[in-house]
């Protein structure tokens, strides 16, 4: 079994990876496709991951957590792992009758109904990927590997054969190669670690999995009304040029937050391991220095994205998304807010079974996103439903920390976060007074970037932060270590 280091070594190359190269498309796309193109694939993928959330219910999420506790029976794992795999084949079959249902029954799908139909690829390839078996097991290299070569063919696809706005229907293809393409070898590769000839058919019970299932899938659902909901109502009540504005500034923090999210989706078989096996010392331990990461990496970006959000926006997606720079600015305490709820709930109160707390939790997010994007899309557009967002994630969080505090090993009152709220505010005003003037806004910005990573860091040396000084120290000592060997 790996070393969590090594597993979140892995896992964050991948999500680099994962963000490296939609960082490199993202300029040729937005500028290719403009905003209504982007706006149509975004708001129809939105639809199918209702759909592919329906088809799975809760399973990835538990099937993780199931995988992971079985991983060292051999037969059990063989077990658990067709009773799942078929109780997801026969939700997908669901899934795919109400994709038929939507194409006969709705307008705004049948205005393109090709480019729904590619996009609904992600139902049929998301239920054979397998992704939580190798998640399960920790095999995070083969996660890494495979990610890496699916995510060049992807971009070699799109620079081949998407050239103007009328290959829209190419760039719904490339989105699905992109996003899940990798997942038809996942399940060719499924058969080194899982024999179904040792498992009698007769003693197969998929549907005993069925109850807890739904209990993730509750939680699922109430999860994507505040986090998916946004863009769909957009799309409905106003354009998809407004769809298409909101997308890209929330990709931009989805992008960066995937460094966080890294840590806990690499995290959670091993958190459900260390509670299947009583080791609480360790669990809480664990949790303590998630939380304390999650603030030292986010709460900076959270100035930095408030700041240079007209760079970020111009470098990515051209002077014609300019009014998603204030839509940037609104979503930008997401990075905080969302990643720590993502914390205490997946990695904190799922494994110890507390998916009813989550699920309250969510389902106030899911109210007040659905009450105040009703109010503020009509009037404020892709602004208002950025506001709602960022409302809903913080009710989520307070309601995780105040309904599962008996679950949740964490202290919150913590000279740490006090010193990173402050190093942050000291690298926003250095950098909003030392303001570069280039004709080249890349060079400027990658110029605010260093300035701002120096700033941040020197303030963390002279605050003299114990969960800073602990890792820089460490990091000193290997150097050194290796200097000696070498």
């Amino acid at each position: 079994m790996s070393s969590v280091k090594t597993n979140y070594a892995l896992n964050l190359v991948n999500t680099l990876s994962g963000m490296l190269f939609p960082l490199l498309v993202f300029p040729y796309v937005s500028r290719v496709m403009l905003a209504d193109g982007m706006g149509l694939v975004n708001f129809y993928s939105s639809i199918i991951q209702y759909v592919v959330m329906l088809s799975a219910l809760g399973i990835p999420l538990y099937a993780v957590r199931e995988i992971a506790k079985a991983r060292d029976n051999v037969s059990k794992l063989n077990k658990v792992s067709l009773e799942i795999l078929l109780l997801y084949a026969m939700l997908t079959v669901v899934g795919y009758l109400i994709i038929f249902i939507l194409c006969l029954t709705v307008d705004k799908i049948q205005e393109n109904l090709t480019l729904f139909l590619i996009l609904s690829a992600n139902v049929f390839f998301t239920a054979i990927g397998c992704e939580w078996f190798y998640q399960g097991i920790e095999n995070f290299k083969y996660i890494t590997i495979r990610g890496l070569i699916v995510k060049i063919v992807a971009v070699l696809f799109l620079f081949m054969f998407v050239h103007d706005r009328s290959d829209l229907l190419l760039y719904g293809t490339y989105t699905v190669i992109g996003s899940v393409g990798g997942n038809l070898f996942n399940f060719f590769k499924l058969k080194q670690y899982v024999d179904i000839h040792k498992v009698k058919l007769e003693t197969l019970h998929p549907f005993r999995h069925l109850k807890p299932v739904l209990r993730i899938f509750i939680l699922n659902v109430v999860i994507s009304i505040y986090m998916q909901l946004d863009v769909v109502m957009l799309g409905f009540m106003r354009d998809a040029s407004s769809v298409g504005y909101f997308s890209a500034s929330l990709k931009v923090c989805t992008l960066l937050m995937g460094i966080v999210t890294t840590l806990v989706s690499s995290l959670i078989p091993r958190m459900s391991n260390l509670v299947e096996t009583g080791q609480k010392e360790r669990f809480d331990d664990l949790a303590q220095k998630t939380v304390d990461f999650v603030f030292i990496i986010c709460t900076p970006i959270v100035f930095f994205l408030i700041l240079e959000a007209s760079c970020i926006v111009n470098i990515l997606c051209g002077t014609s998304f300019d009014p998603a720079i204030r839509t940037l600015q609104l979503l930008a305490p997401q990075m905080l807010v969302i990643s720590l709820a993502y914390v205490l709930g997946s990695q904190i109160l799922l494994p110890q079974g507390g998916e009813k707390i989550f699920i309250w939790a969510a389902l106030g997010g899911a109210i007040i996103s659905l009450l105040l994007n009703i109010l503020l899309i009509p009037q404020y557009a892709q602004d208002g439903a950025a506001i709602s967002t960022v409302i809903a994630q913080i009710t989520v969080l307070v309601g995780l920390m105040i309904m599962g505090r008996k679950y949740l090993p964490i202290k919150y009152y913590s000279k740490h976060y006090l010193i990173c709220i402050l190093s942050s505010i000291v690298m926003f005003v250095v950098n909003r007074f030392i303001q570069m003037n280039f004709n080249n806004v890349i060079l400027k910005f990658s110029i605010d970037c260093i300035l701002a990573l120096l700033t941040y860091v020197a303030c963390l040396l002279v605050f003299h932060d114990t969960f800073f000084m602990y890792h820089f120290n460490e990091f000193k000592l290997k150097i050194r270590t290796k200097v000696r060997r070498s």
